[in-house]
Parts: structure tokens; C-alpha cells; sequence
């Protein structure tokens, strides 16, 4: 088993390694709340953490703004090739 004085040193080897990384005397990690000796220096993400984090924003941003302009083209009645006339009613002088 390792003395005290041996983990001391570890520790101090690996913080050291770290405080040259940051330039300061702290630097930032990851710790468990419910442990707080249970610490990592960096998290690595996985490559579908990646794509889920930008894909689902991704889709989301899409269909609002499909419906938006869904929306928008049925208020001021306008279709693809311009705007559309709206229905003629005819008015009760106009029938003979």
C-alpha cells in the first residue's frame, strides 16, 4: 500500500500537469456531487453526443420555421407563383 506521502506526491505531479495547461494556480474538473473525491480533469464526448446535440435543435429550428411561413402564406394569401385573387362575392346591385 502506498504511504501518504507518495499519494501526496502523485497528486501534486498531476495537478501540477494540469496548472501548467491553465496558467493559474486552479484549474477546472469534473467531479461527482455525491463523492467528491471521485474527480475527472476532462470529458471526453462520444461522436452521437455530438450529432444528437446538433441534430434535434437542427430539426427543431426547421419545422418552426415551416410552419411559420406556412402561416404567413396562408394570412396574406400568397402561393408560389404570387398572390392569389381572393373569391369575387357577388353583391346583391350586380344580379339582374
Amino acid at each position: 500500500m502506498k504511504e501518504p506521502e507518495d499519494n501526496r506526491r502523485a497528486a501534486e505531479e498531476y495537478a501540477s500537469e494540469w496548472r501548467a495547461r491553465s496558467r493559474s494556480d486552479t484549474f477546472e474538473c469534473f467531479y461527482n456531487m455525491a463523492d467528491f473525491r471521485d474527480v475527472i480533469a476532462e470529458k471526453v464526448y462520444s461522436q452521437s453526443d455530438v450529432i444528437h446535440s446538433m441534430l434535434w435543435p437542427s430539426v427543431v429550428i426547421v419545422i418552426c420555421c415551416a410552419v411559420f411561413l406556412r402561416i404567413e402564406t396562408r394570412r396574406r394569401h400568397l402561393t408560389f407563383c404570387g398572390r392569389r385573387t381572393p373569391p369575387r362575392e357577388s353583391s346583391p346591385a350586380e344580379v339582374k
